[in-house]
């Protein structure tokens, strides 16, 4: 982030958000004094520093309310005058059925990081070994356990069914 001494913020590294996550460049923002830029988050609203707040405490909390908050993101990104199609990215902390669906109902196209468990782990080492295509890396990670530069990685693509089933109220008499 680069500071300026103009009146708002300029962010010059394009991937801080998607390498570091929101919350950590939220709370950089904060430090730097701009808090009134992040009230900017949504465009009309009669409560824009407690959604601001929302939007902090639902990175913090995970999935619960990612729905709700993608659905303000993608109608005030709209309103703003985003065109064309919207590519919503989220880490695992949003994986779930709230989030998906809130950007199939609006139109959007989404990458989500999945949480690992056993379906998961079941479904990748099914994936046989042809079915891997190498990627090549434009910025190469050093690994500390390995000692060495990564450069490649290989992606595959698998069926996968991720919500199954819905919760159901539990009712008692």
């Amino acid at each position: 982030m680069q500071l300026s001494h103009s009146a708002r913020a300029v962010f010059d590294e394009a991937n801080l958000v998607s390498c570091a996550g929101l919350v950590p460049a939220l709370s950089l923002a904060e430090r730097a004094g701009w808090s009134e830029h992040l009230e900017a988050l949504s465009v009309s609203s009669p409560n824009a520093a407690a959604k601001a707040t929302c939007v902090v405490a639902g990175m913090l909390a995970g999935a619960t309310g990612a729905g709700r908050m993608l659905a303000q993101a993608i109608t005030t990104a709209k309103a703003a005058g985003a065109a064309g199609q919207l590519l919503c990215r989220a880490d695992s902390a949003y994986y779930g059925r709230a989030f998906i669906a809130a950007a199939i109902r609006h139109g959007a196209w989404f990458s989500v990081t999945a949480r690992a468990n056993a379906s998961i782990n079941r479904a990748i080492t099914s994936i046989e070994e042809s079915a891997w295509t190498p990627i090549k890396y434009p910025h190469a990670v050093w690994d500390e356990d390995e000692q060495r530069w990564i450069s490649d990685a290989e992606v595959a693509e698998t069926p996968y069914v991720a919500f199954t089933s819905r919760r159901k109220a539990a009712l008692r008499r």
